[in-house]
């Protein structure tokens, strides 16, 4: 029996691709490190504090909270995993959250190494994954409890099945994933479309094959689509593109002035491409790019679509736009990127000097930003928007601790009621946190009467305000507590009803 191990064809080709295995090992320790690390040291934000929220209450009552998300015309799969994070991580749910980025990340990184060894060589696939070990964008989403690594995650996978020969096995497979894409975010349409675009471009001159892909096709979009219409259960469904509507342009909209936002967009998309790949990751996409049209257009057709397509939609509609948004990218620039890299080593053989020169030259600001953040995240120089939602902007959680443990304090022995805005970030986290404590949202946008049916006549009672724009003069209050966010741009106000 240990002689037919010892002499399988697996083993064997483990122990003469011992140096690959070695690196991949070398690479998924380094990643688990540098996601590990400091995990916890950025704050609980406002959608990580939403989802897990609605995960501490379908872990409590999933009968009545199954599909509680979608009352914000939010998609419940994620949520589902959270309320497991929840459960599992007990007071440590922020950081079960966020693990379950980080298991989504390693396993795109290990996907992205398949796909370039696939398509080219073992080499792409190997810097490929080595890329997106160092990328701070990368990173930066890999440590958050958001559902963006995650979908990533299930495109590189999709990819990853549609790139190799098909059986009804691997198409069974491929309609599950479509399906828990689907029950994810509404971009996941656009996977549905790459994958369209990937089956026929690979079958397109194999006319034997045309007619057993399109019973594929049709039966992973049947068990992708029919999946996902579980949500049709809940009477919220239809927020779901009410939802959607919040953050694009209208047909009407956009028949009206189609290049509306496209300006804002573009630029905005160039200038966090900048700062979170660098010139010269970009420089290198462009050169694989280049050759790899040069090789075979086929696969960078596929690339470009899965990676793209989105993207192009939102800076054309999107009237709401985050970093996030654009995470499709890594599958065609660090595939890309590989390759540019790959192909200077090959014209670089006699003189490997100016190699590792260019490799330095090319990655050095990738490695400079994912050390700040590692090190010194408040002071990291990510783009605007993003020291806005997560360090200093009312989205972001610095501050709310101190809150908590104020709060916390005051309902040691007698119950509180505290009223807050309807901006997700203090109802949720205050229900994940707040112990003997009534919570009510009563605050809303351009409020003018103070709330005084909310109050609790036989507690003490609390407003907490996150947006500092949110209070009257003449309310009846007294402020308590004062907690800064980082840079004292904002801050997160506690006041004492006076009533």
């Amino acid at each position: 029996m240990a002689k037919k191990i010892i002499n399988s064809s697996y083993f064997t080709k483990i122990i003469n691709n011992k140096s690959e295995v070695i690196f991949l090992l070398i690479l998924i320790f380094c990643y688990l490190f540098s996601r590990f690390i400091s995990i916890n040291s950025l704050p609980i934000f406002t959608d990580e504090a939403m989802y897990l929220n609605w995960g501490r209450l379908i872990w409590n009552d999933p009968i009545h909270n199954l599909f509680i998300s979608l009352t914000d015309g939010q998609q419940p799969f994620f949520i589902w995993v959270c309320s497991l994070a929840y459960g599992l991580g007990g007071a440590h749910y922020l950081l079960w959250g966020r693990i379950i980025s980080v298991i989504s990340g390693m396993a795109t990184m290990l996907l992205l190494y398949k796909i370039g060894k696939k398509i080219w060589n073992k080499r792409v696939g190997l810097i490929t994954a080595f890329l997106y070990l160092i990328s701070p964008f990368a990173l930066w989403y890999d440590r958050l409890a958001i559902k963006d690594t995650f979908l990533l995650f299930l495109a590189v996978l999709l990819l990853y099945c549609v790139l190799g020969k098909l059986s009804w096995f691997r198409t069974i497979g491929i309609g599950f994933i479509i399906g828990v894409a689907l029950l994810t975010k509404s971009i996941a349409y656009f996977y549905v479309l790459a994958l369209v675009i990937t089956i026929i471009i690979n079958n397109i001159n194999n006319k034997t094959r045309k007619i057993k892909y399109i019973y594929y096709l049709i039966t992973i979009l049947f068990i992708g689509i029919g999946l996902s219409q579980v949500m049709r259960f809940s009477s919220n469904y239809d927020l779901i593109s009410s939802k959607n509507q919040g953050f694009l342009l209208t047909p009407v909209q956009f028949l009206q002035n189609p290049f509306s936002q496209i300006k804002n967009n573009l630029y905005q998309l160039i200038s966090w491409d900048l700062s979170y790949f660098g010139l010269g990751v970009l420089v290198l996409a462009f050169l694989g790019l280049v050759v790899s049209f040069k090789k075979n257009k086929q696969p960078t057709t596929i690339l470009l679509s899965w990676s793209y397509l989105p993207i192009i939609v939102e800076v054309f509609l999107a009237t709401i736009f985050f970093p996030r948004y654009t995470l499709m990218q890594a599958i065609a620039l660090f595939l890309l990127a590989g390759l540019g890299l790959d192909y200077l080593y090959d014209i670089c053989k006699k003189y490997k000097i100016y190699f590792w020169l260019s490799f330095v030259l090319f990655v050095y600001p990738n490695l400079i930003l994912t050390g700040q953040i590692l090190t010194n995240t408040t002071k990291a120089q990510l783009p605007a928007i993003e020291r806005w939602q997560y360090i200093e902007g009312w989205p972001s959680g610095y501050g709310i601790k101190e809150v908590i443990d104020y709060l916390n304090n005051q309902s040691k022995e007698k119950a509180i009621t505290v009223l807050v805005e309807d901006i997700t970030l203090t109802p949720a986290t205050f229900g994940l946190e707040l112990r003997n404590a009534t919570i009510k949202t009563a605050i809303h946008a351009n409020q003018s009467e103070f709330p005084y049916e909310n109050l609790d006549k036989n507690q003490e009672n609390y407003l907490v305000i996150v947006n500092n724009d949110m209070v009257n003069n003449d309310w009846p209050l007294k402020l308590v507590l004062q907690s800064p966010r980082i840079g004292n741009k904002s801050w997160i106000k506690v006041y004492k009803i006076t009533i």
